[in-house]
């Protein structure tokens, strides 16, 4: 490969790396909705990991998430208050799944979907039980997209394959957001004792999650909607001035 053209190509992918960390950081910095039972606000940051998957690709991307986060979590500092040394997982969780899923492996993606949903079950063993409700959006969301991948996937379609990965990227931060939360929360700050024992923190803690199961399958939806016009209006100028133009980014 000629000198000017290994320069070009690397100028073009610490240009893309750049642009789209920058796109990633400012969706962190714009509030979308309020957290149940928590201070603090879900933000449009919730679409970085997809976005970052879907136009970088996995290798190349996990250098942007790698950005993002030290960036984000020096400017919203409530991700470490909410999530202790969890914080990273929504953005990473997110990135991973969004960025097998566009890049035709979409059994890896759902494989991920599938694991958070029953690591989120067991770690919480036997208290869901009441508030199982909290499990059917995503549930419904990873069953629904299992059923239209081989539609979704294939070598023409990349705008249906960056919807989809919306649609899988932005479920999985939710369900690693509410892992991490649970994680940090019920046993790093030592309140399973409490939840074990005390029937007032049990009601209150219950009605959180059932309050959720309605509130927050609105709130996805919405960011989803979100997602997927960005995908639509920019994937396909994206695909052909950038990604095409470095050699191996598209299929990684």
């Amino acid at each position: 490969m000629p000198v000017n053209t290994r320069n070009s190509r690397a100028s073009l992918i610490i240009a893309s790396i750049i642009v789209v960390s920058g796109a990633a950081i400012a969706l962190n910095l714009i509030p979308a909705f309020p957290i149940i039972g928590s201070a603090g606000f879900i933000t449009l940051g919730a679409l970085a990991g997809s976005i970052i998957g879907i136009y970088l690709g996995l290798r190349l991307g996990i250098t942007a998430v790698l950005i993002t986060l030290i960036v984000v979590v020096q400017i919203n500092s409530s991700l470490i208050t909410i999530f202790g040394p969890f914080f990273f997982m929504p953005l990473v969780f997110s990135f991973l799944v969004a960025g097998t899923y566009y890049s035709g492996k979409p059994h890896y993606s759902l494989g991920l979907l599938g694991a958070l949903i029953l690591i989120f079950i067991v770690i919480q063993y036997p208290y869901i039980l009441n508030y199982l409700g909290v499990l059917v959006y995503d549930a419904a969301i990873t069953l629904g997209l299992a059923i239209a991948t081989p539609y979704i996937i294939g070598k023409n379609r990349n705008i249906l394959r960056g919807v989809g990965s919306v649609i899988a990227g932005v479920t999985a931060d939710h369900m690693s957001g509410n892992l991490a939360w649970v994680l940090n929360y019920l046993y790093l700050q030592g309140n399973i004792s409490r939840l074990a024992i005390n029937p007032v923190f049990q009601t209150n803690w219950y009605k959180i999650w059932n309050m959720s199961a309605y509130v927050y399958p609105i709130e996805r939806t919405i960011l989803i909607i979100i997602g997927s016009i960005i995908v639509l209006s920019t994937l396909k100028p994206w695909e052909i001035l950038i990604r095409r133009r470095i050699c191996g980014a598209s299929n990684n």
